[in-house]
């Protein structure tokens, strides 16, 4: 008895020793994207017709959609597209760096938005949370 209990707790560390080493190679993944979307950032910047908006709801839809369509089990669609909402939220983050005044709006707005969201709007995703934020930025800075 001992020995099958040794045996499955050897099967699940090596199991988790696995999985330790695919999230350090998603991590690498993870920052090799961001370091692409900050470089695309400073295009972006020296662009002189850039409006200041770094995000484009077409390109993050074509992203979307690409990864869901390659999706296969065990992770559900609905997976795949709250992880890579995050991982391009993430990434504008980088991509778009804000003024302090700016960030601590956002941030303002942001935890106002997420209290709605708890209360209201529990399948919001936090990206979809962060555009009405930004649309509410813009709209009081031009006030």
């Amino acid at each position: 008895m001992r020995e099958a209990i040794l045996g499955m707790e050897n099967k699940v560390k090596d199991l988790r020793d696995k999985i330790d080493e695919i999230d350090l190679k998603i991590l690498d993944l993870i920052q090799s994207r961001a370091i692409h979307a900050s470089k695309i950032g400073k295009i972006k910047k020296e662009s002189p017709d850039f409006n200041g908006i770094f995000y484009k709801p077409e390109r993050e839809k074509e992203i979307i959609d690409r990864l869901t369509k390659k999706n296969s089990e065990p992770l559900r669609i609905d997976n795949v597209k709250n992880i890579f909402k995050e991982i391009i939220s993430a990434c504008l983050s980088i991509e778009g760096e804000l003024s302090l005044l700016k960030k601590i709006i956002l941030g303002a707005l942001l935890h106002h938005s997420q209290k709605v969201q708890l209360r209201e709007f529990s399948r919001v995703s936090r990206w979809e949370l962060q555009i009405l934020a930004l649309f509410l930025l813009r709209t009081l800075l031009k006030e």
